[in-house]
């Protein structure tokens, strides 16, 4: 069994995991300073922790590199070596890795099982994990960042953060199907993959199908889609360890 953490701007999720099922679950708002937050991580995988666990694995924002978290935009650590600092506490094995990155880890395992895709993701920000010939692809490290494709002179994440809590516009849907589909020129993927937090009802996913055709080269209709898994980024973040 393995403990699986999934770490938002808004949201910390933990769970313990056996074979790709979550065995408990415990959710909180994400604290936003360093004290408090540190403190919840630590509080919440107690409340999950058990002696038969062999490792915690945690999907977070970027950008981090060798467990230590460099300048994430929503959560309240800079320049801090969050696995040293669990690893201290728990003495177990922990793996931290960008929380999308752990959505395609999952989907790749349990859910979409294609062998090259794309993983989009929409909450606080927008990010992104690329799976290459089946496997987790990162760059030297910071690759997948999509939330800062830029257009010209505003990010694709910046203009969604405007849009929060609003109807989404013209624009953003505009600037979204740009991107995407400039991402199906560079990769030619199977399928593009949507999760976060939006409203699955919605007229998001239509809107977006409907206005990417135009920024596509490539003859071939590229799938786009709501992810079918429940916690993926919990799953996938327990697949680190």
């Amino acid at each position: 069994m393995k403990i699986g953490a999934d770490i938002g701007g808004s949201n910390l999720r933990v769970a313990l995991v056996n074979n790709g099922k979550i065995l408990k679950y415990s959710h909180i708002k994400t604290p936003n300073n360093k004290s408090s937050f540190l403190n919840a991580i630590v509080s919440e995988i107690k409340k999950i922790d058990e002696s038969a666990v062999s490792g915690i694995g945690i999907g977070i924002p970027g950008p981090l590199k060798n467990g230590k978290l460099i300048n994430p935009p929503h959560i309240p650590l800079h320049n801090f070596n969050l696995e040293k600092y669990l690893k201290n506490i728990f003495k177990k094995k922990v793996a931290l890795e960008n929380d999308a990155n752990c959505v395609a880890l999952a989907e790749a395992r349990y859910g979409c099982k294609k062998k090259n895709f794309l993983i989009i993701t929409f909450g606080t920000g927008i990010g992104g994990g690329i799976i290459i010939n089946g496997k987790l692809y990162t760059g030297n490290g910071f690759a997948g960042e999509f939330g800062h494709i830029n257009h010209k002179g505003v990010s694709l994440e910046s203009a969604w953060i405007k849009q929060r809590g609003k109807p989404r516009s013209h624009e953003i849907i505009k600037l979204i199907a740009q991107s995407i589909g400039s991402l199906i020129n560079i990769f030619d993927p199977d399928i593009i993959i949507f999760t976060g937090g939006i409203d699955k009802r919605s007229e998001f996913l239509k809107d977006i199908r409907e206005s990417v055709s135009p920024y596509i080269l490539s003859p071939r209709k590229v799938p786009i889609q709501f992810t079918q898994l429940k916690h993926a980024g919990i799953l996938g973040a327990s697949l680190l360890v």
